[in-house]
């Protein structure tokens, strides 16, 4: 039987195995089904997705960075150039992402045309090979 601390263990393992189970497993010791035993588990559960969202909230700390980037400063706080300059994709991501509202989207026009042709459709036509009922070119 596990504990409660061999759970909290594994947990942090799982974290600094990027959510890998299967590595998070082998670190440990235990088997993939034991780790989805424990998940059944509403307090595991609850640990595990804290832990996923704190990695969310990093990764949304690193995108900032990137985005915004790490200016380098002189004495008077003028920004003298880059530690880490913006990143082009990161904005572009983010814009997409959180700025839908003012219009920053990507967008796909559509040109859609209809011809009518003259005669049986080839639906029609495969419904009258079919033996299907129809009613002046229509289908009843």
């Amino acid at each position: 039987m596990y504990k409660k601390e061999d759970k909290e263990r594994f947990a942090d393992i799982l974290r600094r195995k990027n959510f890998n189970v299967s590595k998070a497993c082998q670190a440990v010791g235990i088997s993939r089904s034991t780790f989805y035993e424990w998940m059944q588990e509403e307090d595991f559960a609850a640990l595990i997705e804290e832990l996923k969202e704190e990695d969310i909230d990093d990764a949304e700390e690193t995108l900032r960075m990137l985005r915004k980037g790490v200016p380098k400063r002189d004495e008077d706080g003028n920004i003298t150039g880059w530690i880490v300059a913006p990143q082009l994709t990161a904005t572009i991501f983010y814009l997409k992402t959180q700025g839908k509202s003012r219009g920053y989207v990507e967008s796909t026009e559509l040109d859609v045309t209809t011809k009518k042709v003259d005669g049986p459709s080839w639906f029609e036509e495969v419904l009258e090979r079919e033996g299907e009922p129809k009613k002046n070119g229509l289908l009843e």
